[in-house]
């Protein structure tokens, strides 16, 4: 009899979930067998091993699973082997720094390109073996199989930064990496919610997850499905917005979680923790309104980059005016980071008109209609924004006609439903801005 290998790691979670530690035991034994590069079932047994009374050599395998993950460039699991190798009860400070200096910006070993295992293929044939005559016989054949590191990835030369941490020095990156929590994961269990506070970024170190958002209706919608070496939750906690989407266990996760206190904590005591931060999320922030903004749709991924130097980015403090109503047009805005408030005036006073958020552009009315501003428009919050100069974007638009479509489009519908706030005439610009 056989399964597959995916299959027989469900079982295996099954097992493990279930406190049935002999038959899974048993499946660490059958999948070692056909799949002796499978990581799943060492860090299994070392879990059973820690519950089951062969805490030694619980504690002998994740020291050895930590070492060898570090130097071959899968700090997550490396991690993961030192979180639980802290719960047993062991000093981990040396291996964590050990860790930190590696991925740290400082050291010699990151490159940007690596060559990464391949992943095993979850449809490999695993033989389901007869169960051990015992307990103790399973965890000592067991034990042998998985620390034989042979089929595991060697040393690397280089390895691939981790996202975020890498961007700190190997001391901050260490108090970071202390202060992590490893958690664990079932299938179809929520690792976060959609409108929940960010209060804390995952990394996803073994499993896949399967993000999506919810409708006003209730109906979920899947955005994405991602796997090991994942960074999800980041957005809501640098922003300080809440979350925009879910995240659910498609598979057993394996979660190394950092709270948001512990990077702020970190970012007061060190200037140069927070530059780092700061600069990893403005890349960040670039790189998913550049995938997902009207306005950089008709680009290649060569034009989006060219196109997005021409943007200056301005930071305003909450309260600050950033267009006020009857001025001359000025360029196009895009909300990187926080929220704005339209409003215009009316006979009692302002009205307001609407809020925008991440991805909103404005400005473009007075650009096409060739005349003033229609509205104020100021931060009701921290709020950065990207600007393009009026002159630059009159040269966009004249280029390309699907631009000038819709942004028409865009302020022809921002004018009606502001008239019908203010009890105005709508005035409707022309395709050409006429």
């Amino acid at each position: 009899m056989t399964r597959r290998l995916g299959e027989a790691k469900e079982v295996l979670g099954q097992h493990v979930r279930a406190g049935q530690f002999a038959p899974a035991l048993a499946t660490c034994i059958d999948i070692l067998t056909a799949a002796p590069a499978a990581l799943a079932p060492r860090f299994a047994m070392a879990a059973i091993y820690a519950q089951a009374g062969h805490k030694a050599h619980a504690i002998h395998l994740l020291a050895a699973l930590a070492d060898h993950l570090t130097a071959a460039g899968l700090p997550l699991r490396a991690l993961s082997a030192l979180k639980m190798l802290q719960a047993a009860g062991e000093d981990t400070r040396p291996r964590l720094l050990a860790l930190a200096e590696r991925y740290a910006c400082t050291s010699g070993f990151l490159a940007k390109v690596v060559t990464r295992p391949p992943a095993l293929d979850p449809m490999t044939p695993i033989p389901v073996l007869p169960l051990p005559e015992s307990l103790d016989e399973a965890a000592q054949t067991g034990f042998a199989m998985a620390c034989d590191f042979a089929a595991l990835p060697p040393p690397a030369p280089f390895v691939a930064p981790l996202p975020l941490l890498s961007e700190l020095a190997a001391p901050a990156l260490a108090a970071v990496l202390a202060e992590a929590q490893r958690r664990t994961f079932a299938p179809s269990e929520l690792l976060m919610t959609q409108g929940e506070p960010g209060d804390s970024l995952f990394y996803v170190a073994s499993g896949d997850v399967v993000v999506f958002t919810t409708d006003a209706e209730g109906q979920p919608h899947e955005i994405a499905r991602l796997q090991e070496g994942a960074l999800l939750g980041e957005m809501a906690v640098v922003s300080a917005e809440p979350r925009s989407a879910s995240v659910v266990a498609a598979s057993d996760v394996e979660a190394i979680i950092v709270p948001s206190h512990v990077l702020a904590t970190l970012a007061q005591a060190e200037p140069g923790v927070a530059q780092a931060l700061d600069r990893f999320a403005r890349e960040r922030l670039l790189k998913n309104l550049l995938s997902t903004s009207a306005l950089f749709a008709p680009f290649t991924v060569e034009q989006r980059a060219q196109l997005l130097g021409l943007f200056q980015g301005v930071e305003y403090n909450v309260g600050a005016p950033i267009l006020t109503e009857g001025t001359a047009g000025q360029g196009l805005f895009v909300v990187l980071v926080g929220q704005v408030e339209v409003s215009s005036q009316g006979p009692n006073g302002p009205v307001p008109l609407a809020r925008l958020g991440r991805g909103d552009v404005f400005g473009e009315m007075a650009l096409l209609g060739g005349g003033t501003t229609s509205a104020t428009v100021t931060a009701i919050s921290p709020t950065t924004t990207l600007f393009l100069p009026k002159d630059d974007f009159l040269r966009l638009i004249d280029g390309v006609p699907d631009l000038l479509t819709y942004f028409a489009t865009l302020a022809n519908q921002r004018a009606a439903a502001q008239a019908v706030l203010l009890g105005r005439t709508a005035d409707i610009a022309g395709p050409t801005g006429s």
